[in-house]
């Protein structure tokens, strides 16, 4: 989609910064299991985030 970051799960702690703060984050994966995993991650970095689990 256009405007998206694709974010590999094992490459978000060290790409996080390429999300704005200020704009809501959702992140995608087709089972939701990683996808849940990323957006705890970022919900405990303050990011305003949700999980589009199953996409």
């Amino acid at each position: 989609m256009a405007g998206s970051t694709h974010i590999p799960l094992g490459q978000l702690a060290a790409r996080a910064f390429e999300l704005d703060r200020g704009r809501p984050v959702i992140t995608v994966c087709r089972s939701g299991g990683r996808s849940s995993q990323a957006a705890q991650s970022l919900a405990a970095q303050g990011y305003d985030v949700a999980d589009l689990a199953g996409a």
